[in-house]
């Protein structure tokens, strides 16, 4: 492991107005005892603060994205580690799917790709997808498939295409 390890989870409301973002964040036990040697800042958009979770409401408006990044620093403030995440954006800011009389409930309507999840998480994520509407998620082939540590083309190594090249049908 590197110095810091973390990731965004995003928690919405069951009315979808308010959003907490939470970090899960690891930090490399070689640095020490967090609140004795370093500490952890969290930055949202232009806020930062050392609480790990920031709430938003539908009145908060980023259609650019809302930066997010944590980082390390010593007991002087100096920077040991930072980690910036991809900008995070919010449901109120997607614009509107206007949809003829035809497509009923998402029917006839949007897929999701949620290639390269884990079966498990898309089964946790399956209620919230159906709820806001889609009408169905596209995945990997379920196959086993050809996996290889050397470079095929243009120094490529396992191409997507590789997932649609199966070599048995097992399913695990």
């Amino acid at each position: 492991m590197h110095y810091l390890l973390e990731y965004a989870q995003l928690l919405y409301s069951s009315d979808k107005k308010t959003c907490s973002i939470n970090f899960i964040t690891k930090v490399n036990p070689k640095l020490g005892t967090e609140g004795t040697d370093y500490k952890i800042l969290y930055t949202f958009g232009k806020t930062e603060q050392e609480k790990n979770s920031y709430k938003l409401t539908s009145e908060d408006s980023y259609p650019d994205g809302l930066a997010i990044s944590a980082k390390v620093v010593d007991k002087e403030g100096k920077q040991l580690a930072k980690l910036e995440l991809e900008e995070v954006y919010f449901m109120w800011d997607n614009p509107t799917v206007n949809q003829g009389s035809q497509y009923e409930k998402g029917q006839k309507g949007t897929i999701v790709e949620l290639f390269g999840w884990p079966y498990d998480d898309i089964a946790e994520e399956c209620e919230f997808i159906g709820n806001e509407g889609y009408m169905a998620v596209k995945v990997f082939p379920a196959s086993e498939h050809i996996l290889t540590f050397d470079t095929v083309e243009d120094g490529e190594l396992n191409s997507c295409w590789f997932i649609y090249q199966p070599v048995s049908y097992r399913l695990h």
